[in-house]
């Protein structure tokens, strides 16, 4: 999975900044697909992720000439739904896990709004040169190592069979960008972005550095065994590159 890691973000550009900018900088780009899976109020707090607003980025998105697709919960997003071109339509998903670790077997629903019909994907706003369509792979996601606690990877096949053609692939918060190894990474080009620096560190030496090194440093974590020996992995503060990009993935 490492070098599947390696390979698929070839094409990518990593970077750590607000995604509201990420969002103003490719919102008038024809041929990109913007995948937008925003934080929820109350995660990671100390990212500023309680401050979450998303009227800017209702704005931003509700002028914008690229495809855009947003998941979320709640009522973040309802107001952008009123506004003119935009579809709605919700999804079911597993909940994959509980807090505590614990397998959850049922669903939540997710609503999904898009400027262009999903339900014709790549027909309708699609750029009409040499775009990638999204090829759906059911299953695990090969690359996909670091984890999300948003989840993603329980419903990318599904986004993957929403996407519309594009040529440029665009997460301004990737999370742990399962849609991406999904799909996203066949595009020409891609921009991953992230507020977590520690992810986005992670992300980058997974691009740049050799996977048996990689493989070596994640060996030397051992296998997770117990809660007192996670704690210690969490708790540990290394300076390398390879060592802290380790320890996250771990």
């Amino acid at each position: 999975r490492i070098m599947g890691a390696r390979e698929k973000l070839g094409n990518a550009t990593i970077t750590s900044r607000d995604g509201l900018e990420v969002v103003r900088e490719f919102a008038r780009q024809k041929s990109a697909f913007i995948f937008l899976d925003p934080p929820w109020p109350g995660f990671k707090q100390e990212l500023g992720e309680e401050k979450f607003d998303a009227s800017p980025l209702v704005d931003v998105l509700a002028g914008a000439d690229a495809n855009w697709m947003v998941v979320y919960q709640g009522d973040w997003f309802d107001s952008l739904s009123k506004k003119a071109g935009v579809r709605a339509q919700r999804i079911r998903v597993k909940r994959g896990h509980t807090k505590q670790g614990k397998q959850d077997n049922t669903h939540t629903t997710l609503k999904v709004l898009t400027n262009y019909d999903a339900s014709a994907r790549g027909s309708e706003r699609a750029p009409a040169h040499e775009a990638v369509s999204a090829r759906v792979e059911e299953g695990a996601v090969a690359g996909h190592v670091i984890g999300s606690p948003a989840g993603s990877g329980l419903f990318s096949a599904k986004i993957a069979k929403l996407a519309p053609k594009h040529i440029t692939y665009v997460e301004p918060y990737s999370g742990g960008a399962a849609c991406f190894f999904r799909f996203g990474f066949e595009s020409e080009r891609a921009h991953l972005n992230d507020l977590d620096a520690e992810r986005i560190h992670a992300m980058r030496v997974l691009k740049e550095s050799a996977p048996d090194k990689i493989a070596e440093a994640l060996a030397k974590l051992g296998t997770l065994r117990s809660r007192e020996q996670f704690g210690r992995v969490r708790d540990s503060k290394p300076t390398g590159d390879l060592g802290r990009a380790a320890r996250f993935i771990w």
